[in-house]
């Protein structure tokens, strides 16, 4: 069983001198002891690195980390990425693997909904 929340940033101020962050998790349930491989997608940008979000033509730079302080990007193990972050088991045998994300400051995008799909894979 695995399922994941929508990361949701909320609204963004362009003229904030931080960036604005948030947290999302994924849950899952596997063997106790089984090796997993939690890999993430880098969105419709293409690249790990420089994820973005996007309405129409215009685009919002972005990223998801495998730390709360926004050190290691996640990705899929290449060019600098994490593969598998920490995770946490619950006492009910819930597994839980925090993404943490943030959108950069002083970018200056049209107002709107902006959004990406990021693929989530578990290798078990």
């Amino acid at each position: 069983m695995t399922m994941g929340t929508s990361i949701a940033f909320g609204a963004y101020d362009p003229l904030s001198p931080v960036p604005l962050t948030t947290t999302g998790m994924l849950q899952y349930r596997c063997s106790r002891g089984q090796a997993i491989r939690i890999t993430l997608s880098p969105g419709s940008s293409g690249d790990f690195q420089d994820r973005t979000l996007r309405q129409g033509p215009w685009t919002l730079a972005y990223n998801l980390y495998a730390d709360a302080g926004f050190g290691t990007v996640w990705g899929d193990g290449t060019g600098g990425t994490a593969a598998a972050p920490a995770v946490t088991t619950l006492s009910n045998g819930l597994t839980v693997a925090y993404v943490f994300g943030r959108i950069r400051e002083r970018q200056e995008p049209p107002v709107g909904p902006y959004s990406d799909t990021v693929v989530v894979t578990f290798e078990f």
